[in-house]
């Protein structure tokens, strides 16, 4: 997460919002103390217990936290706390949570908060396709399927954050989700690591949508035909990029390849 600057209301000095830096345990105690009690400082004197210190220490760095403040005149005045919990076994995505937000009294309603909160999803968006609990999803990109044109206007207001992409038989547009962004499925490590990603993330999640039962689920058994299937259509059509029908091939000659059924629709239209 890089820093923030924000100019607070009344014309007051900025607040830096960065991640906490080592040795600054110090000037965080005070704010984990208001946050659990109620917004009160610490007994005077009250030196950093060993046991806090040693859990700042162990979160500090890992990625997989979000340990955010905020600065003014070089004095902490708020904080949050976020935890990547990581995909679970029904979900390919994170899933986060936002452990604490606090802003010292005296620097309330001077939208501190706001700008900490915005720090999380920022460090979220950065991260794999997260969920963050008490913000909802949080992905780099929204793909929103609109065959009636609902959504233009919203997509207008948006200017350059939005992209239109018009898909229709004859206008010569097309998305093909076996595109591997950033690398190309080679041998070296940080391509294979690339592909795996868009394999696991993007591709097995859409073929399970379009493949499955209304309502229902692919099996394992049939995920995992599908994902050595998606394989072996890279492979089949190496180096060039290879399409639906390439898979659609290799599920037709795959044993328990029953999906290949339900992609031909997609691929040779409703019959």
């Amino acid at each position: 997460m890089t820093p923030m600057e924000r100019k607070p209301a009344g014309g007051a000095e900025p607040v830096a919002i960065r991640p906490l830096r080592r040795g600054e345990v110090v000037g965080l105690w005070p704010l984990l103390y208001g946050m659990s009690h109620g917004g009160a400082p610490p007994p005077p004197g009250d030196p950093v217990p060993p046991d806090v210190a040693t859990r700042v220490a162990r979160v500090q760095g890992r990625p997989e936290h979000c340990l955010s403040v905020a600065v003014a005149s070089g004095e902490l005045v708020g904080y949050a706390w976020a935890q990547d919990y990581g995909p679970g076994l029904r979900r390919w995505w994170s899933v986060a949570r936002l452990h604490d937000l606090y802003v010292t009294p005296g620097w309330r309603r001077r939208g501190v908060g706001r700008t900490l909160f915005e720090a999380v999803r920022e460090w979220a968006a950065h991260r794999e396709p997260v969920e963050v609990e008490g913000i909802g999803p949080v992905f780099p990109h929204v793909i929103v399927i609109d065959p009636e044109n609902e959504q233009l206007r919203l997509a207008a207001a948006l200017g350059e954050a939005a992209q239109v992409v018009l898909v229709r038989p004859g206008n010569g547009t097309c998305l093909n989700p076996f595109d591997v962004p950033g690398a190309a499925a080679e041998d070296d490590a940080e391509g294979q690591d690339v592909f795996d990603d868009h394999v696991a993330s993007t591709l097995l999640p859409l073929l399970q949508v379009m493949l499955a039962e209304p309502g229902q689920s692919l099996s394992l058994d049939e995920v995992g035909v599908l994902d050595r299937a998606v394989r072996d259509a890279y492979a089949r059509a190496h180096p060039a990029t290879p399409l639906m029908a390439d898979l659609l091939f290799v599920l037709e000659r795959a044993e328990g390849g029953t999906a290949a059924t339900h992609l031909g629709g997609w691929v040779t239209g409703a019959g």
